[in-house]
């Protein structure tokens, strides 16, 4: 018997736009994103030295969010707000900017950030100093087109989201193309409520872990009203430990 493993989407610049894992045909099958192949074989070395931060499986008593730090999305921050100060262990700021050497801490320290803002949280963070990091938190990006990726004269993407990789991040969720707040707040709630139902350190008794997978992803975009153009934006890129895992498995392998 075979059973398909987690699929990787090396795509250039021409077809990274394209949300080729909400094709009806391939529905069920996860997809990660890498920027290259190089990248594989790094994340591969990453995961082999048992490097921190290299799992899918996070400590989620201990995130950092950023929630409307431009002041204007306030039906985000209404939704949001009062849930995210329930969550025992966690610390961030609503509706205020954040201080640039306090988010480097932040992003160094944490093990999952959360940033519903506009864009990629570039505005609060410049490029160079994020490849600096020697440490980054998987980031959980729900602002407008966060993950989409200019062409460079290679034909090959490049953007903001993929500095938090280059940084050290494992794991970076972000939007295709612009999306409406309270759309993608349901998106966003459902794969948080998923994620802490799942993990033990925040009393979760699920089978999940805690895991933020490519699954999660694929699961919450029928909480959307627009499940294929808001639904559709959101996409894993990065490749935690349990891709990995999977891909050794012997459910995995041809017999």
């Amino acid at each position: 018997d075979f059973s398909p493993g987690p699929v990787l989407l090396a795509l250039d610049g021409q077809c990274q736009p394209f949300p080729w894992e909400s094709l009806p045909s391939l529905g069920g099958q996860e997809f990660y994103r890498v920027p290259s192949m190089s990248y594989v074989h790094r994340a591969h070395a990453r995961v082999a030295s048992s490097e921190p931060g290299a799992a899918a499986d996070l400590n989620w008593s201990n995130a950092y969010f950023l929630l409307n730090p431009s002041g204007d999305l306030v039906s985000t921050q209404t939704c949001f707000e009062s849930w995210f100060a329930e969550q025992q262990g966690w610390a961030g700021l609503a509706g205020e900017a954040p201080d640039n050497s306090a988010l480097i801490d932040m992003l160094s320290l944490k093990d999952i950030f959360l940033y519903f803002g506009h864009g990629t949280c570039e505005q609060y963070i410049s490029k160079s100093t994020m490849e600096k990091l020697k440490r980054c938190s998987p980031v959980f990006l729900m602002g407008c087109s966060s993950a989409r990726l200019s062409k460079n004269v290679m034909n090959q993407g490049r953007g903001f989201l993929l500095s938090y990789l280059l940084a050290g991040s494992p794991l970076a969720i972000g939007n295709l193309w612009d999306v409406t707040d309270k759309d993608i707040d349901r998106f966003a709630k459902s794969v948080l409520e998923q994620c802490l139902a799942g993990d033990p350190c925040k009393g979760g008794e699920g089978e999940g872990e805690g895991l933020l997978t490519a699954q999660s992803i694929m699961q919450a975009r029928s909480a959307c009203k627009l499940p294929a153009l808001t639904g559709g934006a959101p996409v894993y890129y990065g490749l935690p430990k349990m891709v990995f895992d999977k891909w050794s498995g012997p459910s995995h392998k041809r017999r």
